[in-house]
């Protein structure tokens, strides 16, 4: 059977979420620097707890990066992937973009719509590629902790 490459995955996401403790950080610093000359209504221990909440934001995110990277990202690179063809069973479409898109294909569960994460995100009510069950589907993923993670989507040509 002849299949049409229709997404596959190029890069590893770096998302905004990522640099949102160093926006506490910066905060922390701002009010530091207030405190230091004296400006009114601003306090040193308010500058430590921003300051300090940015540091474990910062830390918990990007080690969350560092392990998605490890986990999903690499053995894709190495090709340590499994494969699936088949029709997608149970396809439920979310028309919001805050939903997912969930399906089976031979009893394995996918899901689609967290931009965050690697692999097929695009939902597809956002012009996504996997829009129904009659499309005749071969799945290459990265399987961790029990997610499975699309990394290349073809259909049959």
């Amino acid at each position: 059977m002849d299949y049409e490459i229709i997404y596959k995955a190029d890069k590893f996401p770096l998302h905004i979420s990522y640099f949102v403790g160093l926006l506490f950080i910066i905060g922390g610093i701002f009010i530091f620097i207030q405190v230091k000359n004296k400006v009114e209504g601003y306090k040193m221990g308010v500058a430590i707890l921003v300051s300090l909440v940015g540091i474990l934001l910062t830390v918990y995110q990007f080690s969350t990066y560092i392990y998605d990277y490890k986990n999903i990202w690499k053995p894709y690179q190495e090709d340590q992937v499994l494969v699936i063809e088949g029709y997608p069973n149970s396809l439920i479409l979310e028309e919001s973009t805050n939903g997912i898109d969930t399906f089976y294909i031979d009893g394995e569960f996918f899901w689609i719509g967290s931009d965050s994460m690697p692999g097929l995100q695009k939902q597809a009510c956002e012009g996504g590629p996997i829009t129904s069950n009659d499309q005749l589907l071969r799945i290459t993923y990265v399987t961790h902790e029990n997610v499975n993670y699309i990394m290349i989507v073809e259909v049959k040509s």
